[in-house]
């Protein structure tokens, strides 16, 4: 299984003080990294702390969670993420971090040894912690573990190189000791990126829902998307480059799916309820640019692929709890909307009929109803209708483009794919800032538990493990 950190590279430095007393380790099985050390802080003109970092010369989001430094019973105690232009006490920094008293705090040296402004934010148990440096600018946020992440602000810290990592200090010449969760790195696209042209490196991720902790089971410089997890709980399935693979939990080898004459297949693909069968959606060349995806079915070993679907573009989402059913989204007369067709072939039944654009179909485990994502209400949302398309409902109401509902094994819980609100609601982009959010069927309980860098991809497709404890999903990262 890959690290999930990018502590191989990192090292710990006391800035400071000549006698380096702080160490760093890492609890795989926690995806926990865990600081130790004293240092006084932040001082006017230089600083005292322990830093565990790396650096680079590209632009980067450095993210984190932690439970509570105010447990270890020390107010002065400090923990958190911070950006620097060096390594000298004197230097140019900004740090987001927690205190001993649960408070969310910003500081910040502008220029070298010059005095730190500090601003307190929040008083939170868990925070959850979020860094990006883009062109010599800072941009912060912040937020209980759950909740949306809050913008604390903007600042510059113009540099060619930033050492970027994670710190300690615990007010006092006695250590302390502070765990650090879910710690990620990106490597953010080029600014002249060209979607569906340019690609950066991917990791596959698999995250326990009840305990919110996540492990990169995979990394890889070329683009992976949608992971589907087998029945047998034993592998994962993904696309990259057209092309499908099996990926064997606790290896790190990707076996190649052979499907013949389709080697244009994009990220919606899933397996079917007896784990016999794998729906795909097949770029067919021989057919017009813009409606050549075109849903197959093939042996989820691989083999000769069946066309399904006799219109394009379609695009699967789901199978029925049966297994005779299939549903996608279609481009039809200029609309995007929801169809359905027997496994077999035949004649497709459209489900919704209307101007804007539904998407991401699933069926409910009892097969009652399918779930969608559409953007008739102004937001991409999710929406619920029966199997025959009748009393279409929409679920969700908040200030995201939420897509892609997927359902727990037992019907209990849905994740979705969140955008913030600056992403057009006709569009699911790769390489951005987006979240994984959970629910009850009903609409209630609904929460956050990933904050990721993603998009378009990260979990298109059903991802749960079958036994109702994972989702699998993929984030981004250019793998410096």
């Amino acid at each position: 299984m890959a690290t999930s950190l990018i502590h191989a590279q990192m090292q710990g430095t006391r800035i400071g003080k000549e006698r380096n007393d702080g160490s760093f380790s890492f609890i795989e099985e926690n995806s926990e990294i865990v600081l130790t050390a004293s240092g006084k802080g932040f001082h006017d003109h230089s600083d005292d702390i322990y830093f565990v970092h790396a650096k680079t010369s590209g632009n980067l989001i450095l993210s984190c969670q932690l439970n509570g430094i105010g447990r270890e019973k020390n107010i002065y105690a400090r923990g958190g993420l911070i950006l620097r232009t060096g390594l000298q006490p004197g230097s140019s920094f900004i740090a987001l971090f927690q205190d001993g008293n649960n408070r969310l705090l910003l500081a910040f040296r502008r220029h070298p040894h010059q005095q730190v402004e500090e601003v307190v934010i929040d008083s939170v148990d868990q925070p959850v912690l979020w860094l990006e440096w883009r062109s010599g600018k800072v941009f912060a946020k912040a937020g209980q573990m759950g909740l949306p992440l809050k913008e604390m602000g903007l600042t510059d810290l113009a540099t060619d190189t930033v050492w970027y990592g994670l710190f300690v200090a615990s007010g006092s010449d006695m250590p302390v000791t502070v765990p650090f969760y879910n710690l990620r790195t990106y490597f953010t696209a080029p600014e002249n990126f060209v979607p569906y042209r340019d690609y950066i490196g991917s990791q596959l991720e698999i995250l326990n829902v009840g305990t919110g902790l996540r492990k990169v089971i995979y990394r890889t410089s070329d683009p992976i998307e949608a992971p589907n997890w087998t029945p047998d709980g034993k592998a994962l399935i993904f696309n990259s480059r057209g092309l499908l693979y099996r990926l064997e939990l606790g290896k790190n080898t990707p076996q190649l799916i052979p499907t013949d004459f389709a080697h244009s297949n994009n990220n919606d693909h899933g397996i079917s309820p007896d784990g016999k069968w794998m729906a795909i959606s097949h770029h067919d060349d021989q057919l017009p640019t813009g409606q050549n995806s075109i849903i197959y079915v093939v042996p989820v070993t691989g083999g000769i692929p069946r066309r399904v679907t006799p219109l394009g573009p379609s695009y699967w989402h789901g199978w029925s709890p049966d297994g005779k059913w299939l549903v996608y989204t279609a481009m039809r007369n200029n609309r995007w909307n929801i169809f359905k067709i027997p496994v077999e072939g035949g004649n497709e039944i459209q489900l919704t009929d209307n101007e804007f654009l539904n998407d991401g179909p699933e069926f409910s485990p009892d097969g009652q109803y399918i779930w969608f994502n559409s953007n008739r209400s102004g937001k991409m949302q999710i929406w619920r209708m029966k199997a025959d398309g009748s009393d279409q409902k929409q679920i969700t109401h908040d200030d995201f483009h939420n897509w892609f509902p997927h359902f727990s094994p037992d019907g209990k819980w849905i994740v979705f794919l969140s955008y913030l609100p600056d992403v057009d609601a006709w569009d699911h982009p790769y390489y951005r800032q987006v979240m994984l959010q959970l629910m009850r069927p009903d609409g209630t309980e609904k929460h956050i538990i990933a904050y990721l860098y993603g998009g378009q991809g990260t979990i298109n497709v059903p991802s749960w493990s079958p036994d109702g404890q994972w989702v699998a999903f993929v984030s981004h990262t250019d793998n410096e």
